[in-house]
């Protein structure tokens, strides 16, 4: 996402800054991670913080980095 925050609910309010961000979940067989953090697909690669997880991922806490893959190879 990459919203405008504004100052009141008119569209012509004053800008007070963006709300960026993502939110991404994996699952497989009952587990599953958690991330949420910005995710500015410019940079080759980002780091983005694992908030928590579920099944054998109960416990998780960290980072994952993210980086864009060209399309040419996902099609091989």
């Amino acid at each position: 996402m990459d919203n405008p925050l504004i100052a009141t609910p008119d569209i012509n309010s004053t800008l007070m800054g963006r709300a960026q961000g993502l939110y991404a979940m994996f699952s497989q067989q009952n587990n599953s991670l958690s991330v949420v953090g910005r995710n500015p697909i410019l940079n080759e690669v980002r780091e983005m913080p694992i908030v928590k997880g579920t099944g054998v991922f109960r416990i998780a806490c960290g980072y994952c980095l993210a980086k864009n893959t060209p399309w040419q190879y996902l099609m091989q």
